[in-house]
């Protein structure tokens, strides 16, 4: 498998969690009684999540590459 597939099936997987822990966040917070620690547990995977991905996406190969000054 080539690097470029491999970087974009990790960005699905990585896709795939976040949304996965915003239908928990919005079950939660759906119950009488939410558990905020729970839901700030998932907030935080979402964010690391998205910064993955941001990451991955630089290495993504073709991507243009800004010029330095």
């Amino acid at each position: 498998m080539g690097k470029a597939k491999q970087l974009r099936k990790r960005i699905s997987g990585l896709e795939a969690q976040i949304a996965a822990h915003e239908v928990k966040i919005q079950a939660e917070r759906a119950k009488p009684n939410p558990d905020e620690r729970d839901i700030t547990h998932w907030e935080k995977e979402i964010t690391r999540g998205r910064d993955q991905i941001r990451k991955l996406r630089r290495r993504l190969p073709g991507r243009r590459k800004k010029k330095e000054r």
